[in-house]
């Protein structure tokens, strides 16, 4: 019941709703992988960071599942936690 409540609450609304043309574009790997330890721990279950980096990029895990950078709670985390919140 929940999705068809949904569509419906929506097409009550279609009227007022703005689309957005705007592209996703992700956020570059390099650019995230900048910010993180580099220690490829394995901690978050990706073989190194780069592979983290990539994941995150594309949506595919969190970035607190990268414990070090969590526990360090630096710039580098503050930042990213602000693009994937």
């Amino acid at each position: 019941q929940g999705l068809i409540d949904y569509l419906n609450n929506l097409d009550e609304r279609k009227d007022s709703i703005d689309p957005s043309y705007e592209a996703f574009k992700p956020i570059p790997v390099l650019d995230i992988y900048k910010r993180l330890p580099g220690t490829n721990c394995k901690k978050c279950d990706y073989a190194t960071c780069m592979a983290f980096a990539a994941a995150l990029s594309k949506g595919e895990t969190v970035l607190d599942r990268c414990l070090e950078l969590v526990a360090e709670k630096n710039e580098n985390y503050l930042h990213l936690k602000d693009l994937f919140p």
